[in-house]
């Protein structure tokens, strides 16, 4: 096993020493400001040297930050000298890295702890059993000790929360679900297990409701319900209380959605599938989507008012006078079932020629040439955005009628 240590200089060689002869890392990386970079040469190594630890030009490298007293400065220059020697040495599994972020000033510190938190690493401070001025002043020499911690980020599951919560907030609840059963398998803490669960739940819950499985996204909210506590732990209270609301909300919408007869709610969860494929610039997918919205408009009114299926067409519910002009057809599509809403005399047939849905310039027609249609072409987002306004209007639908999924900042 190899390992790499990376420490901020301060103006006591000491601590760095301490653990340097403690780790006997293979490489190290210092990271000084200028007025410490001579430190390196001047002190470390001929103090590690008399302890018979020889660091020759190949095992150690400066790396010095623009300004010590910046923030920004520091966290740029760490970042961009470290990054891709770290990726390469942890690269090999058997590899290990250590932070020691003891020394340098607290600009220094900062940067690294924040540069290194997505690292496989673990962190090192060396601590004394005895400092000047009664205890609160500086480790006396002689008395230095070595402390290792594991990186929060893996062991209290923060890191893997931040992933899981971007990827939710993306609208990728397949991975958010993938990332959290996965590393809910892996943990042996229960607040840990707890909390992924959660985040699990969620994801799944909303993954399902994309997908149109609306009885299995009711069930995992349910169980959302059930725990708010551990969404409060995870989110905190305030935050946690929003979400809880949205699902609250989303819950009732659910089951109005599955005992709805006429349907009527389904074209508005189809609306609002749209809106989102459209958020994520999947302009064919929310096309497809609006496309039927407006189709299932048609057929409802057909079905509600008339009695008239349009996927088995039954003549003899028809005036006299239309008989003639579908005999034959035993199903219709979307511009015959607008064509018979108007000659039937319906104002929703009629907004349907009134909004010139049926010309050829129609963004219906474009839609046809679509990949996910009849054609090859991929739709733009002008089309889509066109469609979009057209289905809202057609459906009798207001935008903010749309469920809309939560977003998770976490706590």
């Amino acid at each position: 096993m190899a390992k790499m240590l990376i420490c901020t200089v301060g103006g006591s060689p000491e601590p760095i020493c301490k653990s340097i002869l403690t780790l006997e890392p293979q490489r190290v990386y210092f990271v000084c400001s200028s007025q410490t970079q001579h430190q390196v040469e001047a002190e470390i190594l001929p103090r590690l040297a008399a302890q018979g630890i020889q660091m020759d030009c190949g095992r150690y490298e400066r790396v010095i930050v623009s300004d010590s007293q910046n923030f920004e400065a520091c966290v740029e220059s760490i970042k961009s000298h470290l990054t891709l020697p770290v990726k390469r040495w942890l690269g090999t599994p058997e590899n290990r890295l250590y932070i020691d972020f003891t020394g340098g000033t607290k600009c220094m510190t900062a940067a690294l702890t924040l540069v290194s938190h997505r690292w496989k690493c673990n962190y090192v401070y060396v601590g004394g059993q005895a400092r000047t001025k009664d205890g609160l002043g500086i480790v006396i020499p002689g008395t230095e000790e070595v402390l290792l911690v594991s990186n929060p980020m893996d062991s209290m599951g923060y890191q893997v929360y931040e992933d899981i919560a971007a990827l939710f907030n993306s609208m990728n609840y397949a991975a958010a679900a993938e990332i959290a059963d996965r590393a809910r398998s892996a943990s042996n803490d229960p607040r840990v297990k707890e909390a992924l669960t959660i985040l699990h739940l969620l994801s799944t819950a909303y993954l399902a409701w994309d997908k149109f499985e609306h009885r299995s996204a009711l069930h995992n909210l349910q169980k959302v319900l059930k725990r708010p506590l551990s969404l409060e732990g995870l989110l905190g209270y305030e935050d946690a209380a929003n979400v809880l609301q949205k699902v609250r909300s989303h819950e009732e919408f659910l089951q109005a959605l599955l005992q709805d007869e006429t349907n009527r709610m389904k074209i508005v969860d189809l609306l609002a599938n749209a809106r989102r494929k459209q958020t994520e610039l999947r302009y064919d997918d929310a096309v497809a989507r609006y496309y039927r919205a407006i189709e299932a408009a048609a057929q409802i009114e057909l079905n509600q008012r008339y009695g008239i299926s349009t996927g088995n067409l039954d003549l003899a519910k028809l005036p006299t006078e239309l008989k003639s002009r579908y005999s034959g057809k035993t199903m219709i599509g979307l511009q015959s079932a607008y064509s018979l809403l108007f000659e039937l005399g319906n104002e929703l047939g009629k907004r349907f020629f009134e909004m010139g849905l049926d010309g050829e310039h129609s963004p219906l027609s474009t839609r046809n040439c679509s990949i996910l249609a009849h054609g090859f072409d991929p739709v733009g987002e002008e089309v889509c955005e066109r469609l979009s306004s057209f289905a809202f209007t057609i459906c009798g639908v207001s935008p903010d009628q749309l469920p809309e999924f939560p977003v998770m900042c976490l706590g």
